[in-house]
């Protein structure tokens, strides 16, 4: 699987995460943009989802 870290990320590849962190835990996360950075917006939708990723697996974690 490619992202090309200049495009909004696809969902097989938010899919792997959620996939990824099922299996792994929770872990740092970095959403990376290389190139053609685009309007703040955008990266804060995509900042979201990736938090969004990790809020739903804490909270299957007991506490």
């Amino acid at each position: 699987m490619i992202d090309s870290h200049g495009r909004e990320v696809v969902d097989p590849v938010w899919a792997l995460l959620d996939y990824t962190l099922e299996r792994a835990g929770l872990r740092p996360l970095l959403v990376e943009w290389d190139n053609d950075v685009p309007e703040w917006d955008v990266l804060r939708a995509e900042a979201s989802r990736a938090a969004t990723a990790l809020a739903r697996l804490s909270a299957q974690v007991p506490a």
